[in-house]
């Protein structure tokens, strides 16, 4: 059984010529078109991951001279000699020399998470509170230990308003007990009743502008 098309022809019907010309041209305006890489673009491309090969060593570079400058500086705040630090490493397993710490405070090696923890604590110092003051670069370490001096003064100031408000109470009733007991004295009494109550005023008028005076 043979099969045709719809013109009559035999299916598949041989090529003819004039098939290319009826064929509808294609839609150009759908097509993409490859635009050609620039050559910035193409250095670009061929650079960048050198670049970010170099950026990373650098960041790592900076961290450790960083890591480095806050050893030394620990260890010399502490008193502790190179030869000092390295024997209380030693004696907490670690195979240290003194070129070990030299190249550590220079930023030439690695300077492992669990040595900062035992080389703070053979310093004397807490490896969880101060590890900061290891790792951090030194304008972020002094700005901690000022946040932590600020804690300890604001602390420090509201007790003693606290206690300050306790004993102008008590004074204050002592002088109104002796107001009422001795009738010859209350104008004195009353005097020093007055007499506190300014000096309570100008105290608060005092800190007030010691607070404000934000230098």
């Amino acid at each position: 059984m043979t099969e045709h098309g719809t013109d009559g022809d035999q299916w598949p019907r041989p090529f003819r010529s004039n098939d290319v010309a009826e064929r509808p041209p294609r839609n150009t305006a759908t097509t993409p078109t490859m635009i050609p890489e620039t050559t910035n673009e193409t250095m670009q491309r061929r650079t960048m991951p050198g670049h970010n090969k170099t950026a990373s060593a650098d960041r790592g570079q900076s961290r450790a001279r960083i890591t480095g400058d806050n050893v030394r500086r620990l260890r010399e705040e502490r008193g502790y000699s190179l030869e000092q630090v390295v024997s209380a490493m030693k004696d907490l397993g670690y195979n240290w020399t003194k070129t070990t710490l030299y190249k550590i405070e220079h930023g030439e090696r690695r300077f492992l998470l669990n040595e900062a923890v035992d080389m703070l604590a053979a310093l004397g110092l807490d490896p969880y509170r101060d590890m900061p003051r290891l790792m951090c670069p030194e304008k972020r370490v002094r700005a901690i230990e000022l946040e932590e001096t600020h804690r300890r003064a604001t602390r420090k100031l509201i007790q003693a308003a606290r206690d300050y408000m306790t004993a102008l109470t008590a004074y204050e009733r002592i002088l109104d007990d002796l107001k009422t007991e001795t009738a010859d004295d209350g104008p004195q009494v009353e005097s020093q009743i007055e007499s506190v109550h300014m000096n309570h005023a100008a105290t608060v008028k005092l800190v007030v502008a010691e607070l404000n005076n934000r230098r």
